[in-house]
């Protein structure tokens, strides 16, 4: 059995976005729970720069802190990338549901991702997505592993293309009608 890839989970989760804040969440001085940091940075050289409806906060181990910046944005969706432990093998992506996740969390900030994903839709009234990287080595003074920087740059193209098509879609939406294509009428040939 396949199982879906945490694009196909996000993607859909996307539709109708407005605004959305890319939160990431990590240390980057305790070697793979930077990776949610290292997404930010690498988003923020994408070329094409990315759209204006997207936002990118590096908030490190307290996004607590950063929750201010995150609601004057007024973004309709959140999306937070961080290191987390799943027990998969090191560099997994997946998509953590924020009411899955336990109190004692999967990540190791103060304030647990649950906590806050809750607290942003609650306060924001937006949409709260997680992207979970499972690190390996989290030892103070590492660098990011190949296998978790390998899956930064995924994760980094990945989302760069999910705005690149709600981009799309947006400009195709405000098109005057006039100018959209109209269907040609199809008409049985026996008329």
């Amino acid at each position: 059995m396949k199982t879906r890839s945490w694009i196909s989970f996000i993607r859909p989760e996307l539709r109708g976005a407005r605004r959305i804040v890319v939160l990431g969440v990590g240390n980057p001085a305790r070697g793979d729970d930077g990776a949610g940091l290292a997404c930010i940075r690498d988003l923020r050289r994408t070329r094409p720069r990315l759209p204006s409806f997207v936002r990118l906060v590096e908030a490190g181990s307290v996004p607590e802190n950063f929750t201010g910046r995150v609601r004057v944005f007024g973004p309709s969706h959140v999306i937070v990338v961080d290191a987390a432990r799943a027990g998969r093998r090191p560099g997994a992506i997946f998509f953590v549901q924020p009411s899955r996740i336990a109190h004692e969390d999967v990540s190791s900030h103060r304030v647990p991702l649950s906590w806050l994903a809750r607290y942003l839709a609650e306060t924001i009234g937006c949409r709260v997505l997680i992207i979970g990287i499972q690190p390996g080595r989290t030892e103070p003074g590492r660098p990011l592993s190949v296998a978790v920087g390998k899956s930064v740059e995924r994760v980094t193209v990945g989302l760069a293309r999910i705005f690149k098509t709600i981009r799309a879609e947006a400009n195709r939406d405000r098109e005057p009608a006039s100018r959209r294509k109209r269907p040609v009428p199809v008409r049985s040939s026996s008329a």
